[in-house]
């Protein structure tokens, strides 16, 4: 698993949350994890939040935040030149439990330009 790698990357911070208030606010509609993302966010006035959940995404909007998805991150990455390609790391992450229609994945690898490998 890569949780031993980003907890030796140098270049992620951990940082804890200050308004417990909002965290406890938001833990009423969310997950834990992603009140406190969205609260931290808010904390450090984070110029992106990555999000998947359809609710989560609606409430950090609400909470003036810019949102993307784990998938348009990874297509940005491919045409920066950070990752070759997308579709194997969308594979590997549907293998560790991630959810995406398979509407939504021919349509990502088609973005991607990879719907013929």
């Amino acid at each position: 698993s890569g949780s031993a790698e980003i907890r030796k990357a140098k270049w992620i911070e951990k940082k804890e949350v200050s308004d417990r208030e909002l965290v406890m606010r938001l833990n009423t509609i969310l997950d834990h994890g992603e009140s406190e993302a969205i609260a931290l966010a808010k904390e450090i006035r984070a110029d992106l939040i990555i999000l998947d959940d359809d609710k989560a995404r609606k409430v950090a909007i609400s909470e003036g935040l810019r949102v993307t998805g784990l998938l348009i991150l990874l297509i940005w990455a491919k045409e920066k030149g950070v990752i070759k390609k997308v579709k194997p790391l969308i594979d590997k992450l549907k293998e560790e439990g991630f959810f995406i229609s398979e509407d939504l994945y021919q349509n990502v690898i088609q973005k991607a330009e990879e719907w013929n490998q």
